[in-house]
């Protein structure tokens, strides 16, 4: 009867565990524990058979996304990791942790500003909150929890070292200013967790408003990265020579910077090549950084094939970014690329037929160019309000170059981060007369070639909207989020 009744029962332990692990949410780390409604803890609530069998199975336990409630209140001045942390977290954190075995796990801890009523702490779990962190082969860290953790670090000599092959620091609760000003400024804006040098087991790096000067460059091991995040960071001159000079193993780097020169000024970077960088997102203003192409001087991408560039920059600008560019196939400009060289508030400006502009074509530059992504605005590019206007300056113009000989380029896509813009976008290319320029315009699924294969479309979803997502809410894999065209994410 108990065969019929209970069948589970009868099943090995190990293969029991097995089928746990695929009760598992798609990604632990979007689900907040402790959660009864949800795996691993839910499936330890059915019977004690059960939850002996998960308890027994580490890798169900292996990824954990907790919040912390912290009272600054609490925080002593020596910094205790502990000691302004609520007790019953670290209790939980000690009651996860023995469940993973020997495993190393990935964690996801973030904090909850909370005032100190009810509140207990322990200080003297430090040590293990210090193993549990450097245990971690992913560790993606609140801010505020890695001010605590640094400024711990700071008052203390220890030999840990953490192993991690994936650091995530996050903003996520930097806007309560009342308890950010607890932190020394150094400590706020430091973009490591300790001022123990990571090991060159960091492969992935994702650092969200943080502050990076020349003296940083060396708590981290940029040589050995292959995925590098910087968004919305602070960064001066003389640091990023020294950071981008070291990263000669990145596959994936996206750079949201604003910059600042330091007394002195910076020497002129020495000749760098990254060869195994394949696919770059930038985003900086040129005033920052005191002249236009700083990011990319002296730098050759020899195999990068994706390119997206968020600036203001002249033609010549840009061209001189290509030349160190030249397996390059698919390009994303955004709306004040290439900038109008009339308009002092530098709108964007695509050189037309009648233009006269002395210049090469985009060809010459970007010889193995297949796709362009072009962002519209419409307050800035008022001139292409007018639809049939912007189709024929694309079309036509001497610059792009579409159908002539010298250039490669098939897939020609606008896209608008504004939702005005877009739908106007959107509105004009799936008009029925919209054959007038003899080239099929469509959406994605709807495009076709015209004579010369050249199709030109509108995207509904924005790869710099995207880029902004890393920085406003979480995503499972940011470092699979380039939104390229090339990628399956379009």
């Amino acid at each position: 009867m108990l065969s019929l009744e209970r069948p589970m029962q009868l099943l090995p332990p190990e293969t029991l565990g097995e089928i746990f692990c695929h009760c598992l949410p798609p990604d632990a780390l979007d689900h907040q524990q402790p959660d009864v409604k949800t795996g691993p803890m839910l499936l330890s609530q059915v019977c004690s058979h059960w939850r002996g069998v998960a308890f027994a199975t580490p890798y169900l336990w292996q990824s954990l996304h907790h919040v912390l409630r912290v009272s600054p209140a609490l925080l002593p001045s020596t910094m205790l990791l502990g000691g302004g942390i609520d007790k019953r977290d670290l209790d939980f954190l000690k009651w996860w942790k023995e469940k993973l075995g020997g495993l190393r796990p990935k964690l996801r801890l973030g904090i909850r500003w909370v005032e100190s009523k009810d509140f207990q702490t322990d200080g003297t779990l430090d040590d293990f909150l210090l193993s549990l962190l450097s245990s971690a082969r992913h560790l993606d860290l609140d801010r505020g929890l890695a001010c605590m953790a640094r400024e711990y670090f700071r008052h203390r000599s220890s030999k840990s070292t953490f192993k991690h092959s994936t650091l995530i620091i996050r903003s996520a609760s930097s806007g309560f200013r009342q308890v950010m000003r607890i932190f020394p400024k150094e400590t706020l804006y430091f973009p490591a967790v300790s001022p123990v040098s990571s090991t060159s087991t960091l492969r992935r790096l994702f650092l969200d408003s943080i502050m990076i000067t020349e003296s940083d460059i060396m708590s981290i091991g940029w040589a050995h990265l292959t995925h590098a995040i910087l968004m919305n960071v602070v960064i001066s001159n003389r640091a990023w020579v020294n950071l981008i000079q070291e990263c000669v193993n990145l596959e994936l780097g996206v750079f949201h910077l604003g910059g600042y020169k330091e007394p002195g000024g910076a020497p002129d970077p020495p000749l760098t090549e990254l060869p195994k960088l394949r696919r770059l997102v930038v985003k900086w203003n040129p005033l920052d950084f005191g002249e236009s192409v700083f990011i990319f001087k002296n730098l050759v991408f020899p195999n990068l094939t994706a390119l997206r560039l968020e600036s203001v920059l002249s033609v010549g600008a840009l061209h001189e970014i290509l030349d160190s560019t030249p397996s390059l196939e698919e390009l994303h400009l955004s709306y004040r690329i290439p900038k109008d060289p009339n308009d002092h508030s530098s709108a964007g400006w695509i050189p037309g037929p009648e233009s006269n502009m002395k210049s090469d074509p985009l060809s010459a530059h970007a010889p193995n160019l297949r796709r362009l992504i072009l962002q519209v605005n419409l307050t800035w590019n008022c001139e292409y309000k007018d639809f049939n206007r912007l189709v024929d300056v694309i079309m036509c113009s001497p610059w792009l170059g579409l159908g002539t000989k010298g250039s490669l380029i098939t897939d020609v896509a606008l896209t608008a981060d504004y939702s005005g813009t877009r739908e106007i976008l959107m509105k004009n290319f799936n008009r029925s007369d919209s054959k007038e320029h003899k080239v099929w315009l469509g959406d994605e699924s709807r495009g076709q070639e015209h004579g010369q294969g050249v199709r030109i479309r509108a995207l509904k979803d924005s790869p710099w909207w995207m880029d902004g997502d890393l920085a406003g809410q979480y995503v499972m894999d940011p470092f699979n989020y380039s939104g390229f065209l090339g990628d399956a994410i379009l």
